[in-house]
């Protein structure tokens, strides 16, 4: 992933943005055609796809590791806490 000049590193993140935001998140049309009409639809879009990824590999993880069994005990959704932010500081 890292390159010793400007011009790899440069070839290195396009490559990241391709293949995380066009072809992981199903829009490799996109990618093909370089053009779109709505920007807000590909945010949404995208944000929604990484969102529905990162909790689908969080629950798979949560499954099969044996060291999550008192946390899928007790930890029935995928929310934040808010005992999390109520903690006082100490």
């Amino acid at each position: 992933m890292y390159a010793t000049n400007r011009n790899s590193n440069t070839f290195l993140w396009i490559e990241f943005v391709k293949n995380v935001i066009f072809i992981k998140c199903g829009h490799v049309h996109i990618w093909d055609s370089q053009s779109f009409s709505n920007r807000k639809w590909l945010y949404v879009s995208v944000k929604q796809k990484l969102t529905d990824l990162f909790i689908s590999h969080f629950h798979a993880k949560i499954k099969n590791d044996s060291k999550f069994s008192n946390y899928r005990l007790f930890k029935t959704t995928f929310e934040f806490e808010n005992y999390l932010i109520k903690t006082p500081n100490f």
